[in-house]
């Protein structure tokens, strides 16, 4: 039971305010009670006061957008307990009133929601009006098709059903009949030549989510063609432009229908029967373009630009920004298109799009694309010096007089010089840096051109570069978090994707793209069905769904700038994902009891040491250099994860010698057979000589 101490309503001004008690220093807080806010707001200065050794997480740092369309950058979040509960706040360097936003006033009975209640973006209060676009009970239909294209020469395929958990088949069952009674899915009885798997993921907060894992389907689709728009193009419609405002469609993908031969392609297993979709689901290789391209078909004459996957509306003043608006709210109402309310955003002052910034004082390069470079630390030592120079090697014939330039980093490397920066060196280094940052060097992106991403990952940092014809268009890096750091090999490369992915979106999204990684078992995992790979890399593996990746390998010491921004990293981990994560849903094959004591002997095993270690570090290029008892683990490697202390081949447990000869005995409990036991165990765990000893140990007649 959630309480507060009381409530007050200013006369002048109408705002409502209550003040909140923490539980540990007793201190009062005054707050601001905002329904236009999606977040709590709180300064450095009143955090300090009410409560002055909270921590603040310095990871989680984001931009807030005022009313106005003011940044306010943040300085990481902090939880303060209060005698109502514990609220989360932003923490923002400048005096402002501490603000409560819509959802904590909702869960704390300070605001109640009728039915009828849809959030929209305090800034543009007229488009109450509009309510009935931001319904989030149902699903938009545009008045459009997808017609898929195949390849002929792939030859249809048909997934065997997964398992999913017990507790969880009601949820998903529940999920079937909301999709199907959305009209997003319906039943299928008659046979269908292409059946996906389906893939079920649980959100923090119980939500279910299905999609399909349509790793056949992607090989045989031919993707249509579709160009963006360059920023020149962007720029010609908006002269003048000073205000703007970002619509984006909620579930996009399910707005798009398909025909009723592509419906039958994207048939998929669930554990009550076969489904298929009726609009275009999550995770065909062509949903971004096709989306694109619808978009731009039905808005086409419109204020507005399709900007990557959102709608761009802008206006000289505010009154023509409102007029367009709502041109193109009433185009968004013929169409049938639904808008998340939560992503929209609504007479800011700079927009975002492909490397550039579109702004009141009109366009400006975007400064986050050369941070990495231009914040990179500054060398400590010569290893340091010598990877910074591999990467400006990369890159030296765009650089006239590069060798004069580089002259005095160049002698701190030779064998009898000691080391010691000095100011020229200092000059030196600031000089490339400005070089690497700044035309003809670093390239203007082309929407015409095909795009590049390179993508890497240290011990402790994640690296990656956009490029075009060999130049580079952005740079990217990071600190890995601490929970990030612990990661195995694979999973750091793969999040070093994911992360390219994500700061890259306006570039790569809608278009193919080819990503180069130095990792070569990545290749291998991304190419076989999710089951296979570990919770962990599906969670990831998702997230990448969206877009049409090529990934290819490219050796180590060729990854010049990739790896280079990974190990001269910038400091802060902003840009971690952040968002509300799904758990790929995976049968629990072993109790709690069961994976504590699996946990101790994996731990206990030498050879599964060995191999943890292995895994973490990363494997060699060659089995060779693997110890003889670890080589039999090589050709497999790709599937092999680390998970809280337990060895797992995807989702398999590895189990260590001295509780192998007792899962046989378990298994074949009941007698079912040598085969019907060797399938008992292929569902559920792993080890090299598997097949083996349970032939060994039932025609001995020891488990009798």
């Amino acid at each position: 039971m959630f309480y507060c101490e009381s409530v007050e309503v200013p006369a002048d001004r109408g705002e409502i305010f209550t003040i909140l008690s923490t539980s540990n220093t007793g201190k009062q807080l005054k707050v601001k009670i905002d329904t236009g806010a999606r977040c709590n707001v709180l300064s450095k200065g009143d955090l300090q006061h009410i409560d002055p050794g909270a921590h603040v997480d310095h990871s989680h740092v984001v931009n807030l957008v005022a009313y106005g369309g003011q940044i306010i950058q943040t300085l990481g979040v902090t939880n303060v307990n209060f005698t109502c509960g514990t609220l989360q706040f932003h923490v923002v360097d400048s005096d402002v009133k501490p603000l409560l936003g819509l959802r904590d006033s909702v869960k704390l009975g300070f605001v109640q929601l009728g039915p009828n209640v849809h959030a929209l973006q305090q800034g543009a209060p007229e488009l109450t009006e509009y309510k009935d676009l931001f319904d989030c009970s149902t699903i938009g239909k545009l008045p459009v098709a997808y017609h898929m294209r195949l390849d002929p020469s792939v030859h249809p395929t048909i997934c065997a059903p997964r398992r999913v958990p017990l507790a969880m088949k009601d949820k998903i069952i529940k999920e079937l009949n909301r999709m199907t009674k959305l009209g997003v899915i319906k039943p299928v009885q008659e046979p269908t030549e292409w059946v996906s798997s389906m893939v079920a993921a649980c959100k923090k907060d119980g939500a279910i989510r299905l999609c399909i894992d349509p790793v056949h389907l992607n090989k045989a689709l031919l993707r249509p063609h579709h160009p963006m728009k360059t920023i020149e193009q962007v720029v010609a419609d908006m002269p003048g432009a000073k205000v703007f405002s970002i619509l984006d469609a909620k579930c996009g993908f399910w707005q798009v229908p398909l025909s009723e031969e592509s419906s039958r392609l994207t048939t998929f297993m669930t554990p009550v029967g076969r489904y298929a979709f009726l609009r275009m689901p999550y995770g065909i290789s062509t949903g971004s373009e096709v989306f694109q391209r619808c978009m731009e078909q039905l808005f086409e004459g419109q204020p507005c630009a399709i900007v990557v996957d959102d709608i761009l509306i802008w206006g000289s003043t505010t009154e023509e920004h409102d007029l367009r608006l709502r041109q193109v709210m009433d185009r968004i109402r013929t169409v049938n298109l639904k808008l998340n309310p939560d992503k929209c955003r609504f007479r800011v002052s700079e927009v975002s799009y492909v490397g550039h910034l579109l702004t009141d004082q009109g366009i400006k390069p975007d400064p986050t694309k050369t941070d990495a470079v231009s914040s990179m630390p500054t060398p400590a030592d010569k290893h340091d010096v010598q990877r910074f120079l591999g990467m400006t090697n990369y890159l030296s014939k765009f650089i006239p007089g590069y060798s004069k330039i580089t002259a005095p980093l160049r002698q701190l490397l030779l064998q009898d010089v000691e080391w010691s920066w000095q100011e020229h060196h200092m000059a030196a280094f600031t000089r490339l840096k400005e070089l690497l940052t700044s035309p003809p060097i670093l390239q203007y992106f082309d929407v015409h051109q095909p795009v590049v991403v390179s993508a890497d990952a240290s011990q402790h940092a994640l690296g990656a570069v956009c490029l075009q014809d060999n130049k580079p268009v952005a740079f990217a890096s990071r600190a890995l978090t601490e929970t990030e750091s612990r990661y195995a090999q694979i999973e750091k490369e793969l999040l070093a994707l994911v992360y390219a992915c994500q700061k890259f979106h306006g570039y790569i999204y809608g278009h193919p793209v080819t990503i180069e990684t130095d990792h070569h078992p990545l290749i291998t995992i991304l190419k076989k069905p999710l089951h296979l790979a570990s919770a962990r890399l599906q969670r990831m593996m998702l997230k990448l769904q969206r877009y049409n990746l090529n990934v290819v390998y490219k050796r180590g010491k060729e990854l010049y700038l990739a790896d280079a921004l990974s190990r001269a990293h910038l400091p802060s981990t902003d840009g971690a994902d952040t968002s509300e994560d799904y758990d790929v849903m995976t049968v629990e094959a072993l109790s709690s009891r069961r994976t504590e004591e699996l946990r101790q002997e994996t731990r206990a095993d030498h050879l599964c040491r060995r191999l943890s270690e292995i895994i973490a570090v990363g494997w060699p290029d060659s089995s060779k250099k693997l110890p003889h008892d670890l080589r039999q683990f090589y050709a497999i490697r790709d599937e092999l994860t680390v998970d809280n202390g337990l060895l797992l081949r995807g989702q398999r447990f590895v189990i260590p010698h001295s509780l192998q000869r007792y899962y046989i005995r378990q298994l074949h409990q009941g007698h079912p057979g040598l085969e019907a036991t060797k399938r008992r165990a292929r569902e559920t765990m792993f080890w090299p000589s598997m097949y083996q000893d349970i032939e060994h140990e039932i025609s001995s007649s020891r488990c009798f």
